[in-house]
């Protein structure tokens, strides 16, 4: 009858993801994207409440807001890092899996060895040049 707050947070954090065209064969888009999906509702359940609020306050404000880190274990048995599965499902549906990617100096989990930040907007995308572009899509 009642959904718990944890459960709306949840739903509403995966009503926020975007989608993008691939260009693997059909067939392989549904395998990944399953594989994707399933690994994304496990880390958003593995989330705490408060954690939870923070990443969809970061979801809602698309990085238009300074907001905190959400901090996560990089070992929860999941098939990519969760910073990268959080950019893949939340920012950057085409974001190849060989970019490399920087956090951002306003992240306070850049120094951190035992977690990783999955806010998407703490993140930002290691040009060619050297140089660190930050997108604000």
């Amino acid at each position: 009858m009642f959904r718990s707050r944890k459960a709306v947070l949840v739903k509403q954090a995966w009503k926020s993801r975007r989608t993008g065209s691939s260009d693997l064969p059909e067939h392989r888009q549904t395998d990944v994207s399953r594989k994707v999906k399933d690994a994304a509702q496990y880390l958003l359940k593995s989330l705490s409440e408060p954690q939870l609020e923070l990443f969809v306050g970061a979801l809602d404000s698309r990085g238009g807001d300074p907001s905190q880190c959400v901090l996560v274990r990089p070992d929860l048995c999941l098939d990519l890092p969760p910073h990268r599965l959080v950019l893949w499902v939340w920012r950057w549906p085409e974001l190849p899996p060989d970019v490399p990617l920087r956090c951002l100096p306003t992240c306070h989990a850049r120094n951190d060895h035992v977690y990783v930040c999955a806010n998407p907007y703490h993140w930002a995308l290691l040009l060619d040049t050297g140089t660190v572009r930050h997108f604000c899509s």
